[in-house]
């Protein structure tokens, strides 16, 4: 059976990159076939997912492990760009999933982010 395991944070810097990776690492020494994805990522030179597959001694194209860079300057986009960032994260997670039996996932920078005004408000009133 296929597992995922999703991590993140409350807050940005608290050391989900390094934990993720580590985790990731010990499923591996244990004997499982364990992948790293990280979705989307908010930085121009995001290097996790090069150091996670240096650590973790993945084949994977860096553009599988994390194959969307979005910045909060990016986030108000069309619906178009929506469904081929969409169709674009659906593919890599497949390629990554069809290759490993566990996947560890990392989030953004944190829960919320890249999460629209209109979105939290709503979130926050209920």
């Amino acid at each position: 059976m296929k597992k995922n395991l999703l991590l993140t944070s409350l807050s940005p810097g608290t050391g989900k990159t390094t934990f993720t990776i580590a985790l990731a690492r010990k499923f591996r020494l244990d004997g499982l076939n364990v992948g790293y994805f990280k979705p989307i990522t908010d930085r121009t030179e995001d290097t996790d997912a090069e150091n996670a597959k240096t650590v973790l001694g993945l084949d994977d194209d860096v553009s599988i492990l994390c194959p969307v860079m979005i910045t909060q300057f990016e986030y108000d986009m069309e619906e178009a760009q929506k469904d081929e960032i969409t169709k674009k994260i659906n593919n890599a997670y497949k390629q990554l999933r069809d290759k490993y039996e566990f996947l560890v996932i990392e989030s953004s920078p944190t829960l919320n982010h890249l999460r629209s005004e209109e979105h939290t408000s709503e979130l926050q009133s209920h």
